[in-house]
């Protein structure tokens, strides 16, 4: 059995482990504790932690000096992995920085044993002298994120971490040291379930496990039953496909995602631009609503970039796809192929990947003649798969 723990840091509570609901495929739970010096909160984190955790193996999700709290008292061995939010990773070097910012010297700290800073924090001899003889030996899979404007730890402390341990840092851009605003905690979110999946290229051994799942994303959507699973069956050997953007997403080594891409072109009075077009785009149905998908589309369109295509031209719900940066086409000056005008072109939309790459741009997209199968030959194929029952129903649009 698998478990998250929260544990939040100086003067946070237990109850923050609800920010994290949704993310896991199980119970998170918060540990509650509520003094900060190490000799004398120890027994009581330890005691908590091994309540809850018992034999089950553990997702540490630690924030601040919980994470410092976490790697030095902690058994490591049944934590599968952390997630560190902030984390105090020497507290020898942060009680020193304090005292700078202080302007207090070891020798005034050690004779006064105890100074209180305006800055609400007290310096302790004895605390340093504790973190001097506790150094922290921690050797779990380890997962950090940082503020970029995070006052309190440097990245000095954060990096030699880094390299004496199995741990991977990411920076939010002028995020700060206490993540609290819906801004931050929607971004920790997107973290942690980023780096809680694999994207890779899809593989041969991969084919009948994604079509799969695209027809289970796909059924009785936009019709009774689905012709997308086969959509991408026969797209792999058109020659339009793009192998080097043909993604799966993992979680727990089990595909729950897939995106693919595909060669299109703008006809602009007897001019070729050339551009992309994706999809079939699912995400298993339990996963659905919960972010991987913009996830996963993110980190597509940014390799299609890379790559060198300019732009994508899709078919789709603008309320969704405009959060990864596609607009209405009309807005770039492009038409859908034989659509009249004053007709409905909502579902029209575009991502220019490359700024510029359709300026003075103004022509028709075409869907890619590989989308259009037989659905004769849909049938057919869909007798390899388990019976689903095809059902009509409302907001279908075939």
């Amino acid at each position: 059995m698998e478990k998250v723990i929260y544990i939040h840091g100086k003067g946070g509570s237990y109850k923050e482990s609800s920010m994290l609901n949704g993310i896991f495929d199980c119970e998170v739970i918060g540990l509650d504790y509520n003094e900060y010096i190490p000799w004398l909160v120890k027994e009581k984190f330890i005691n908590e932690f091994n309540k809850i955790a018992k034999d089950d193996d553990i997702i540490l999700v630690a924030n601040s000096i919980g994470a410092y709290f976490s790697m030095l008292f902690l058994p490591t061995i049944n934590i599968k992995k952390a997630y560190f939010i902030s984390p105090v990773v020497n507290m020898k070097d942060l009680i020193e920085d304090m005292m700078k910012w202080a302007n207090v010297s070891k020798e005034e700290l050690k004779e006064k044993e105890n100074i209180q800073t305006n800055f609400g924090e007290t310096l302790s001899w004895e605390y340093l002298q504790y973190a001097n003889n506790h150094p922290i030996n921690w050797n779990v899979e380890t997962y950090i994120l940082r503020g970029e404007k995070d006052s309190l730890v440097s990245i000095d402390s954060i990096n030699e971490f880094l390299s004496k341990t199995n741990s991977k840092l990411s920076i939010m851009k002028n995020g700060e040291h206490w993540f609290h605003t819906d801004e931050q905690i929607k971004y920790l979110r997107e973290w942690i379930k980023m780096e809680n999946t694999v994207i890779r290229l899809e593989q041969n051994k991969d084919y009948k496990v994604v079509e799969n799942l695209v027809r289970e994303a796909f059924w009785n959507v936009y019709r009774p039953g689905c012709v997308e699973h086969y959509v991408i069956n026969q797209l792999r050997d058109n020659k339009d496909f793009v192998k080097e953007l043909s993604f799966v997403m993992e979680k727990d080594e089990k595909i729950i995602g897939q995106i693919v891409f595909v060669k299109a072109k703008i006809k602009d009075d007897g001019n070729i631009i050339p551009i992309l077009t994706m999809g079939p785009v699912s995400i298993a149905p339990e996963y659905k609503r919960k972010g991987y998908g913009k996830i996963l589309l993110d980190y597509a369109l940014d390799k299609a970039k890379n790559l060198g295509y300019g732009a994508v031209c899709i078919e789709g719900d603008y309320n969704f796809y405009s959060k990864c940066g596609f607009k209405y086409a009309r807005d770039f000056g492009l038409k859908y192929h034989d659509l009249p005008d004053g007709v409905d072109d909502s579902f029209f939309l575009c991502n220019e990947l490359i700024k510029g790459y359709l300026d003075n741009v103004k022509g028709e997209y075409e869907t890619p003649s590989a989308y259009f199968v037989d659905e004769e030959k849909v049938e057919e194929f869909d007798k390899q798969f388990p019976h689903k029952e095809k059902l009509k129903l409302e907001g279908q649009i075939f």
